[in-house]
């Protein structure tokens, strides 16, 4: 990425996210900051969104994917923007990456993954319901494999 001309959209909510996919779309780079661990925001907690009372993973799915395949925006879960300066078209942004670990232990590599989906895979067929899905908070949300 070119950091001349980089656009910054704080918040991965549904209006970031699609904000960052239309910039990105007409060639422009893209930093897409988000606080929490993952991306969606307020909308994906809800049952139903309007106008097309659908449930969120719809319109959600659609932009994740689009995400993924999109190599103009770097996205920054679980992270936040410490302070802004400059003038416009010249700004200088410092943006802290919070720690997402199991326990202080824990060094992100990935192995406690594979006994989340043991566990899940063991619940689900206790509760008779497809396993649930996990996700970490470093990466994109994943299913056990099948």
């Amino acid at each position: 990425m070119n950091d001349q001309g980089k656009i910054l959209v704080i918040g991965g909510g549904i209006s970031g996210i699609t904000t960052a996919l239309e910039a990105s779309e007409v060639g422009r780079d893209v930093i897409l900051v988000e606080k929490s661990p993952t991306l969606g925001g307020r909308v994906s907690g809800f049952h139903q969104y309007f106008p097309k009372l659908c449930p969120p993973t719809c319109g959600l799915e659609i932009n994740y994917r689009r995400l993924r395949a999109n190599r103009h925006v770097q996205v920054y879960t679980n992270s936040e923007v410490l302070s802004v300066s400059g003038e416009a078209g010249n700004f200088k942004i410092k943006v802290r990456k919070n720690p997402t670990y199991v326990n202080e232990k824990c060094v992100a590599c990935d192995t406690v993954l594979r006994f989340v989906h043991l566990i899940e895979a063991t619940i689900s067929m206790q509760e008779w319901t497809k396993p649930k899905r996990f996700s970490c908070p470093t990466k994109w949300p994943i299913l056990p494999d099948t």
